[in-house]
């Protein structure tokens, strides 16, 4: 997809392998390539944009599992 212009972004919290070694040297190889290195709640942030919204309201519950 970054080949195709597309900005990639790569939730870290959301993926994993067997080893730390491995989700680190996967997370550099994905960013040396141009992704964005992120985490589910800052992607979930970005979507709601307004929290005020009935749609940002829905985006909040997902958030508050803490």
């Amino acid at each position: 997809m970054l080949d195709e212009g597309y900005e990639v972004q790569v939730s870290a919290d959301a993926s994993a392998s067997y080893t730390k070694y491995g989700d680190d040297i996967a997370l550099r190889r994905m960013e040396k390539a141009g992704a964005v290195i992120t985490t589910v709640d800052e992607i979930i942030s970005e979507l709601a944009i307004d929290w005020t919204t009935p749609n940002g309201q829905k985006l909040a519950a997902i958030l508050d599992y803490r």
